[in-house]
């Protein structure tokens, strides 16, 4: 049996029938749902037209005219849900028949009481330098390092060092160039 228009807050309340059968019954609250809102929240739909568009659809209304490329869905999606404040079912048609859905929350509005911090300026480099690192696997990430110091290894292979928290970063003239698929390892020294 399904009851259509309840909330969240709304309670099922479970009768013993003669014969030992179960019926439910819902204790109504006083809002009802509108149909594009199951449970209570609002809903965005992306509808895969073909394997790169989609048409995003929110509480049953056409989000815009124009289709959404796959590249720019997070962005509208993002878009809709902060414009609602709260939380909202977003569900992902795909064009081959699979679907995926999950609840989003915006992100909290800044408090009126949080200290704000006093921003600095943007730094504007005096000059650039330019390193190349080779041998990487094609499209692998690559962590960019600074060194800023050298500590040698024990007779077992284990490296251990400290570094204070107010230690200013310094650097030992070096950057390394770290491969996260390959593991490779290229070390640059810096002019």
């Amino acid at each position: 049996m399904k009851f259509k228009g309840l909330r969240w807050s709304d309670s099922l309340t479970t009768h013993r029938m003669r014969g030992g059968t179960r019926r439910l019954t819902a204790n109504k609250m006083e809002h009802p749902l509108r149909a594009s809102e199951p449970h209570g929240l609002p809903v965005v739909v992306a509808k895969f037209q073909d394997a790169d568009h989609a048409v995003v659809i929110l509480n049953g209304e056409p989000l815009n005219d124009a289709r959404v490329h796959r590249s720019a869905l997070g962005a509208a999606i993002t878009d809709a849900v902060s414009s609602l404040a709260r939380p909202t079912r977003v569900e992902i048609h795909e064009s081959d028949g699979s679907r995926h859905v999950d609840i989003l929350t915006p992100p909290r509005p800044p408090s009126a009481c949080a200290p704000t911090r006093t921003s600095e300026p943007p730094r504007t480099p005096t000059s650039l330098i330019d390193l190349v690192g080779d041998g990487f696997a094609p499209g692998e990430h690559v962590a960019v390092c600074l060194v800023m110091k050298h500590v040698p290894a024990t007779h077992d292979g284990l490296v251990h060092t400290t570094i204070g928290k107010d230690e200013q970063l310094r650097m030992a003239g070096e950057l390394a160039f770290v491969g996260r698929v390959s593991g490779r390892v290229s070390i640059q020294t810096l002019p």
